[in-house]
């Protein structure tokens, strides 16, 4: 990561905003010193924004195909960054962004240093404000799993409103071979020793429509869709890159960080939903941790992000280099579910985009033939709306949808057998590495398609 004496352009920052602004001259979203790189990508531009004087140098914009894909609704949103000190939670939290009294206003508590976009290059470098004003009474204990007497902690123990931590951030787009990446790296030094650190390298909030919460792992190639709750919690928390989607699949962000894929013991990736907030809105994190931290020591953290459609932002995760990790050389196919039918599927856009609800990764299959293997193809009844596959290159005298993927003819170590199924009265065919899912489900069984990994 570059460090701030790189920077080619530096702008001080302004710490009100302009009187044009203010009088509407400029758009509501544009503040004196705001920044902005741009990329083409998949045909559309994708313009990511770092704000001047109002989020002190948070990224507070990033749109693409028309959409908008960063919340902005108080100063504690944004795609910004974030540190705790000491397991003293928000009694003790330098936010990048702004402080909790910032709320709605047009101008943060935070000190913007330096701003600067310069080719590809995003630039920010800003001395946090505490989320908490000094003294102010928290919502309870800070941390109630403090060690007693600390456990009893109730009040921000921060002295002053403005940090002396420096939060630096570089942003820019990873390349042409996947021009819908924007690689984020984040610099915290840290003025004092402390026991430890939890920080929020990057974090960002979305509109409340980004409510579908995907994991991806990348060595299986599955996709998991996971369920997100207001509460953070460990079971919240992944190795795993994080996807937050639309309901049509058409618009998703991911995030995720090569180092905590490869070692999840440095920290791990959460995702949250506040959906029933009055401001709704949906979170990911990219979370570190550190231990035994000396005065004016300096961390650096990198936590990439994609954006397009779910499709495109998984093709930018497998092709984003990890070292240490491959790529699974298996092909997933989603399973989709629309009452009473079900969908198989190699492209989530197509089923989410057709109304289905994505499932999970039905199965996975060799992505071409060879000694031992056979085709598999996704056919299609048209009079009865009944999408399914067979191992018969005339779909049964049905419409031919292309090959699916291959299986293997016989079982092996890792592979098990694709079982089809048929249910008359809802005309629907069931496919399912689970024999008594459909036996259960008032299917008929009809045969082995292959044998394939899970």
């Amino acid at each position: 990561m570059k460090r701030a004496s790189n920077y080619r352009t530096s702008i001080p920052a302004v710490l009100t905003a302009t009187i044009g602004a203010l009088c509407g001259l400029l758009p509501s979203t544009s503040f004196a010193n705001d920044a902005s790189i741009s990329r083409t990508a998949n045909g559309s531009t994708i313009t990511l924004t770092a704000s001047g004087n109002r989020f002190a140098g948070s990224i507070s914009s990033l749109t693409y195909r028309g959409v908008e894909y960063i919340d902005i609704a108080d100063h504690g949103r944004q795609m910004q960054s974030a540190i705790q000190l000491d397991g003293l939670g928000e009694c003790y939290n330098p936010n990048e962004a702004g402080s909790r009294a910032d709320g709605k206003k047009l101008t943060s508590q935070s000190s913007l240093q330096y701003i600067s976009s310069v080719s590809n290059l995003l630039e920010t470098r800003t001395r946090p404000a505490f989320w908490l004003a000094p003294g102010q009474a928290y919502e309870g204990a800070c941390n109630p799993n403090l060690a007693p007497p600390r456990n009893t902690i109730s009040t921000a123990q921060n002295t002053t409103v403005l940090s002396d931590f420096i939060v630096q951030r570089i942003s820019s787009f990873f390349g042409s071979s996947i021009p819908n990446v924007i690689d984020v790296d984040v610099q915290w030094t840290i003025p004092e020793a402390f026991n430890s650190s939890n920080t929020e390298a990057s974090t960002a909030y979305l509109p409340a429509s980004f409510g579908t919460v995907l994991t991806y792992d990348r060595a299986t190639r599955k996709l998991t869709k996971v369920t997100a709750t207001a509460v953070d919690s460990s079971s919240q928390h992944t190795a795993l890159p994080v996807i937050l989607a639309q309901s049509n699949g058409l618009h998703a962000m991911g995030a995720w960080s090569p180092a905590i894929m490869t070692n999840p013991s440095r920290g791990y990736m959460a995702y949250l939903n506040f959906s029933a907030a009055v401001d709704p809105t949906m979170k990911w994190s990219c979370v570190f941790g550190e231990r035994n931290i000396a005065a004016g020591s300096t961390y650096s953290y990198s936590c990439p992000i994609a954006v397009g459609t779910v499709d495109e932002v998984i093709n930018a995760i497998n092709a984003y280099p990890v070292p240490g990790q491959t790529l699974g050389n298996m092909v997933p196919v989603y399973r989709f579910h629309k009452a009473p039918k079900h969908f198989m599927t190699r492209s989530y856009s197509e089923g989410a985009s057709e109304g289905f609800t994505f499932e999970t990764t039905g199965f996975r299959l060799f992505p071409s033939n060879a000694v031992g293997r056979r085709a598999l193809y996704r056919c299609h009844n048209v009079a009865s709306s009944d999408h399914f596959i067979s191992k018969n290159s005339n779909c049964e005298g049905q419409n031919d949808e292309g090959i699916i993927g291959y299986a293997a003819t016989a079982q092996s170590s890792g592979l098990y057998p694709l079982y089809r199924f048929y249910r008359a009265d809802i005309a629907n065919h069931l496919i399912t590495v689970n024999y008594s899912e459909g036996s259960q489900g008032g299917y008929t069984y009809e045969s082995i398609l292959g044998y394939v990994a899970r």
